[in-house]
């Protein structure tokens, strides 16, 4: 069957089970660990409020689910995933009042031992100052750079490039 519900792994806690199945409508949250395969049909949200949430196994996020993730002067979430993560969906990124990221900082947001696909759609946060978050798949992780933002879309893309400004990478 399916549901809604919510399921929070906080303080360290752990959640041991073959696989844990995050339906479409339900949220896993926390900073603690899922000793298990974790398949994300609904929402996840690392943190507590800031902080990483482990999967010690296999990752798989669906076309319909949704990894939210935050960043903060105090620190950022992170979805740490021992195995390999398998990546579609949605990305939403937001920020913490008062934080001001600086040009050229880089987050690693994901980890994981290897990975297939992208996250289909990555919404982020407006940055002041000229200033844009860009996204990069690397081999072992989900980084977010601050980069140039020339056109002002809001997004640090390869349009930047065209527009003169090199993304780091």
């Amino acid at each position: 069957g399916g549901g809604t519900g919510e399921i929070g792994v906080t303080d360290g806690g752990q959640v041991v089970a073959t696989s844990v199945t995050v339906e479409s409508g339900a949220l896993a949250t926390g900073d603690g660990t899922f000793v298990a395969d974790v398949s994300n049909d609904g929402l996840i949200s690392a943190g507590n409020p800031l902080g990483t949430l482990t999967v010690d196994g296999d990752y798989t996020q669906s076309a319909g689910g949704e990894l939210g993730l935050f960043l903060g002067s105090t620190g950022l979430d992170t979805l740490a995933i021992t195995g390999s993560a398998g990546l579609d969906g949605i990305l939403t990124l937001g920020v913490t009042p008062k934080f001001a990221p600086l040009l050229d900082d880089k987050f690693e947001m994901v980890s994981y031992s290897s990975h297939t696909g992208e996250f289909a759609t990555v919404d982020r946060p407006f940055i002041q100052g000229g200033l844009a978050f860009g996204i990069r798949y690397e081999a072992t992780g989900v980084f977010l750079d601050v980069d140039n933002d020339c056109n002002l879309n809001g997004i640090a893309d390869a349009e930047d490039i065209a527009n003169g400004v090199s993304l780091d990478g």
